[in-house]
C-alpha cells in the first residue's frame, strides 16, 4: 500500500472506532476529549495538526493536482461546516470570541498564508 492508503485506512479505521465509542461510551469519550481542551495542550495539538497537513499535501500532491486537492479540502470545509451547524450556540460564540478581538486575523494569519498561497497556486494552475 501507498502511504496515502496507509493514512486513509488508518483514519477510516479511526472513524469506526470512534463512532463505537461514541455509541457505547459517550461520556468516556468526551470526558478524554475534554482533557485536550486546556490551552497549552491546544497548542501543541495544533502544531501537530499542521505537521499532519503538510505531510498528507505533500503525499497527496504527488498523486494529484492541486485543483483536486484544492476542491478536496473544499469538500471536507463543507462536511465540517454541515456538522458544526448542530451546534449554534457555539458558532454564536466563536464568532462573537473573533470579533471581540482587536485584530482576529493575527491568530489565523499564518492559516491565511497557507489558504492564499494555496489559492494563488490553484489560479495560477487553472489560468496561466
Amino acid at each position: 500500500m501507498t502511504p496515502i492508503e496507509w493514512i486513509a485506512a488508518v483514519f477510516a479505521i479511526w472513524i469506526f472506532v470512534k463512532f463505537v465509542i461514541l455509541s457505547v461510551k459517550p461520556k468516556e469519550y468526551m470526558n478524554w476529549a475534554e482533557k485536550f481542551m486546556k490551552p497549552n495542550i491546544m497548542k501543541v495539538v495544533s502544531y501537530i495538526e499542521l505537521i499532519f497537513f503538510f505531510l498528507f499535501a505533500y503525499f497527496l500532491l504527488k498523486e494529484i493536482s492541486v485543483v483536486q486537492f484544492f476542491m478536496a479540502m473544499m469538500a471536507g470545509m463543507l462536511l465540517m461546516a454541515h456538522t458544526m451547524m448542530h451546534y449554534p450556540k457555539v458558532m454564536g460564540l466563536y464568532i462573537k470570541q473573533f470579533k471581540g478581538e482587536k485584530n482576529p486575523n493575527a491568530k489565523i494569519m499564518f492559516d491565511w498564508l497557507i489558504w492564499l498561497l494555496l489559492s494563488a497556486w490553484v489560479l495560477k494552475s487553472l489560468f496561466f
